[in-house]
Order: structure tokens, then sequence, then C-alpha cells
């Protein structure tokens, strides 16, 4: 039964990522731009996976009734491995979706049984919330923020 719920969250999470990024292909304004991605780059799947993994977090807590810091510690994850997926060349979309799904089999394995104060965990998916915002907004130059497709891979010089 807890697989079933884990499935349910990751069924919100691709859901909600699809809503976000057509939202934002549909209505091109700076809120959705600074909820949906705005191009290919790892930080932008990262973002994607990041406004994703909130509801289906709500979710999760709602049906599993499961501690704030193993959600918070899973959303974290899910970020961290979607920007991951897409620096190493996944696409966007596949690098999100499999980044939710390893963030949320996570949780199931281990991070549920977190215990402990989750202020602290909140905390940090604040910090990256108003991080994501920005730098939607004032989006700084570096390879995590541009578009990958296109760029040449770096040389080996001997």
């Amino acid at each position: 039964m807890r697989g079933v719920r884990h499935l349910l969250a990751l069924g919100t999470a691709a859901v909600c990522g699809v809503l976000l990024y057509c939202l934002r292909l549909r209505f091109p304004n700076p809120l959705t731009e600074a909820l949906g991605p705005a191009n290919a780059s790892p930080w932008e799947t990262g973002k994607l996976v990041f406004w994703a993994m909130l509801p289906a977090a709500a979710v999760l807590r709602r049906l599993e009734g499961s501690g704030g810091a193993g959600l918070c510690a899973a959303i974290l994850l899910g970020a961290g491995l979607g920007l991951a997926l897409a620096a190493a060349g996944a696409a966007p979309a596949a690098a999100a979706l499999l980044a939710a799904a390893m963030a949320l089999g996570v949780h199931a394995l281990a991070l549920g049984r977190l215990d402990g104060d989750a202020l602290p965990w909140y905390g940090a998916v604040i910090l990256l919330a108003v991080a994501y915002l920005l730098f939607s907004i004032l989006p700084p130059t570096g390879r995590l923020f541009a578009e990958q497709a296109g760029v040449p891979a770096a040389s080996i010089p001997f």
C-alpha cells in the first residue's frame, strides 16, 4: 500500500510538471517563467522538479502522514537530482521525471523515517524557493544557467 501512495505522489509530480510547462508555453509572463522552465538549462530542470514536487509532497503528507523533515529532504533531493541529470546531458523532461521518481523512491526507502526537528528542512526548502525565484528574475551567467543544447563539448588539450 505504501508503494501505491508514492506512485500517486509521482503521478501528481508528473501532472504538475506538465501543467507548469504548458502554462508557461501558453501564457508567457514573469510569473509563469518563474515557476516553469524558461529554457533547457540544468537550473531550469531542477526548478521544474522542485515546483512539481511541492504538491506531490503535500499529497504524500496527506496520504501517509509522514514527517515534514523527510518530505523536505525528498524535495531537495529531487531538485538536486534534476539539476545533476540535466547537467549530465539528459533531456530535461526525462531528467525531471527520473529525478522525481528517484527522490520519491528514496523517500519510500529511507527518508520517510527521518526524525527530528523539521524546521531546518523547511528553511532549506524556503531558501531554495527564493533562489529559484531570484535567479528566474535575474539569471546569472554560468554553465548551470545556460541552455545545454548546441553547446560544444570541451576538447581534451592533448
